[in-house]
């Protein structure tokens, strides 16, 4: 077993561990309220319970930052190409970006909802609704994944599964972007399921690599 594959295993732990930890935290979030004083409500009323969530999505977030940082040096044919690279990238960036929103859900935002301060509320949530963005990033980040994956000769997932994770990813991003940019209520809970799911697939893609004697071929 070579060092670039020493690597990726090592990567595949973080990763699993990472989609564990964000599947738990996405379990007891419950999906966003489009009223803003409503979602401020419900923070204020359960704010040991958000606390926790958001320390466990922190950690997710924080572990996806270390998976791709280890893909991305491991030169394995995870990253053989412009896209695959790209998409690797992506979800550190997504990942660094959604650890703010996280934090600051933790800390500021949890102490605003308790206070019942609508205005402050109002202009942090702004500020940790566009870093959550980086949360639809790595979705679509996912999706690219999934698809090489599907696509792939010698693929590390079967290809009924990379599919699935294709489309939970992309599920994920279409929840986002209809429930956060557009304000469509019901979009918000199709986010919640999908980002689910597309944490299931990630698991299961990481608990594989952190397995596989060589990736190049599917080797186990």
């Amino acid at each position: 077993m070579t060092t670039d594959q020493t690597g990726l295993r090592v990567a595949g732990a973080w990763l699993a561990g990472a989609s564990l930890l964000l599947a738990l935290a996405l379990a007891f979030h419950g999906p966003l309220h489009p009223d803003l004083e409503v979602q401020m409500r419900h923070i204020g009323e359960s704010a040991p319970r958000w606390a926790v969530v958001h320390w466990t999505a922190a950690a997710a977030f924080s572990c996806f930052t270390i998976a791709a940082v280890l893909v991305l040096v491991s030169r394995s044919r995870l990253t053989s190409t412009g896209k695959t690279m790209s998409a690797w990238a992506v979800v550190l960036v997504g990942a660094l970006w959604t650890l703010t929103t996280a934090i600051t859900e933790v800390t500021v935002i949890a102490d605003l909802a308790a206070s019942r301060d609508l205005a402050q509320f109002k202009a942090w949530w702004s500020f940790a609704e566009g870093h959550g963005n980086g949360f639809s990033m790595l979705a679509v980040a996912v999706a690219v994944i999934a698809w090489n994956e599907y696509r792939s000769p010698h693929p590390v997932l079967p290809k009924w599964s990379a599919g699935i994770g294709a489309g939970a990813g992309l599920a994920s991003f279409a929840g986002w972007a209809l429930g956060v940019w557009l304000d469509v209520g019901p979009a918000n809970l199709l986010w919640l399921l999908a980002s689910g799911v597309m944490c299931v697939w990630l698991a299961w893609l990481g608990t594989v690599l952190a397995r596989t004697r060589d990736v190049s071929n599917g080797e186990r």
